[in-house]
């Protein structure tokens, strides 16, 4: 079998210009998809409900949670600690986590 006459400088091009793409379309995926992500989680747990605005509770939970700077723990990571500070279920978990007081290292003052 005869080699294919492939010039490794445009593999090597080719190989830089997919990884420019891929990055874009990572720091797309990495700027958009948490807040997603995350209010899909809180409605997996059976989270529903709006305040008087309209607003979602999912969203303001989230938003809040990620102004607090607690994007790397994920959603669920805050709910489970408001479950264990004394929500009596994961709907009154996310209603302090929206509403609630100071959230301080994932703990919700209440």
């Amino acid at each position: 079998m005869h080699p294919l006459p492939i010039d490794n400088a445009v593999v090597d091009e080719c190989r830089a210009l997919a990884a420019d793409i891929a990055g874009a379309v990572q720091r797309f995926i990495d700027a958009h998809t948490t807040v997603s992500i995350e209010r899909t989680v809180l409605r997996a747990y059976g989270i529903d409900g709006a305040d008087a605005d309209g607003v979602p509770l999912v969203n303001t939970c989230v938003d809040r949670c990620l102004a607090a700077g607690g994007a790397g723990h994920g959603i669920a990571w805050w709910l489970g600690r408001a479950l264990a500070r004394g929500a009596a279920s994961p709907q009154e978990a996310a209603e302090a986590l929206a509403y609630g007081g100071d959230l301080d290292d994932g703990v919700v003052d209440r």
